[in-house]
């Protein structure tokens, strides 16, 4: 054993550690990193939010144009009787939903692809175009979902 050579202080097998400077480059790195997944976290949220309230807006729409499906194309024979299918502008409030259902009917119009002589005789063709749309109750402006349809009738001119 040679007790002449000096003892050796510093680093343990050639290793060396870091200094503050680098830590904090580490540090700034890992929290912009951090940053942008709060940012995208968020960003998600937001996205998910929308999609529900349109969502929802949809299905209060399919509701209503459902029950407009269903009424009777006129509510009697005179065609005289005031309706929800009645041509016009229409305003409803479903239970429980932050929306309002309007719609808006455009009454009797003739196709005007009827010919006589390829149809049956004496049969005239009519129709009611209805558009449904879905608002936030505060905002008319703001359409959250539309359904356009129309309903067919054929009427006997004897």
């Amino acid at each position: 054993m040679n007790l002449n050579k000096p003892y050796k202080t510093g680093k343990i097998n050639g290793a060396s550690g870091f200094t503050l400077i680098e830590v904090m480059i580490a540090v700034a790195i890992f929290a912009i990193g951090f940053l942008a997944v709060g940012a995208m976290q968020i960003n998600a949220m937001n996205k998910t939010n929308s999609a529900r309230r349109i969502t929802e807006a949809l299905t209060v729409a399919e509701d209503q144009a459902e029950q407009l499906r269903l009424l009777p194309f006129y509510m009697d024979s005179s065609y005289n009787v005031e309706s929800d299918l009645t041509a016009g502008d229409h305003t409803a409030v479903p239970d429980d939903t932050p929306f309002t259902a309007r719609w808006t009917v455009t009454d009797d119009v003739p196709i005007d692809a009827f010919d006589a002589g390829v149809l049956t005789s004496g049969t005239l063709t009519r129709s009611k175009t209805i558009w449904v749309w879905v608002t936030p109750d505060n905002n008319v402006g703001d359409r959250l979902a539309q359904i356009v349809f129309a309903k067919f009738m054929a009427l006997d001119e004897n």
